[in-house]
């Protein structure tokens, strides 16, 4: 899988929001914490989806890594 990061376009993110909020009706902490990290990632200026980022990332450790995917 060699895709590039891009922006996401208004419908996505709209999508995005309605699908994090379903997946965690129950889970009101986990729901708030994905919408900030969502948020957080659209204004910043970082290259933070890259592969690397990432790892790096769950390997800090300390953290509850939650991962979702569309089936």
């Amino acid at each position: 899988m060699n895709e590039k990061a891009r922006p996401m376009v208004d419908k996505e993110l709209q999508v995005a929001v309605k699908e994090t909020k379903r997946i965690f009706v129950c889970k009101t902490e986990l729901r708030d914490a994905c919408l900030d990290q969502l948020r957080q990632s659209l204004i910043s200026t970082r290259n933070n989806l890259t592969r690397d980022h990432i790892y790096n990332y769950i390997g800090q450790g300390n953290k509850e890594n939650v991962v979702v995917t569309q089936i």
